[in-house]
């Protein structure tokens, strides 16, 4: 098989007047905003399957700042509960920076996140 000839121009000049403009690193941010989870309202709420997943966890374990903080991702966990393997997957990725460019979470949400990682584990 014979390979297509090509030839190596700029990227300007392939891309017309708007190649010269063109942000890389936005344009990452932006494909990956575009890849998350759309909104909507009701993930600003925890739901009562969530709700159930608290009362059935040990006191000690209860997330109830993430609840209040980010409850789509409580909702998520909860959902994830009854198979430990995606639960435990699941909070892994959430405290475990894989990708080196998340914020965190404020400090306690993260202690909750590492208790319920931890118990998930074993």
């Amino acid at each position: 098989m014979n390979s297509i000839p090509f030839e190596k121009i700029p990227l300007e000049a392939a891309g017309g007047a708007n190649a010269a403009n063109l942000d890389v690193d936005n344009a990452k941010d932006q494909w990956i905003v575009a890849l998350r989870k759309a909104q909507n309202p009701a993930d600003y709420k925890v739901r009562n399957a969530t709700l159930d997943w608290l009362e059935a966890l040990p006191p000690e374990l209860r997330p109830f700042t993430l609840c209040t903080q980010y409850p789509r991702i409580a909702n998520t966990i909860a959902e994830r509960a009854h198979d430990r393997i995606a639960c435990k997957e699941y909070l892994e990725a959430l405290v475990f920076d894989l990708r080196g460019t998340r914020k965190g979470f404020p400090t306690d949400v993260g202690r909750e996140l590492m208790r319920l990682e931890t118990h998930y584990s074993s």
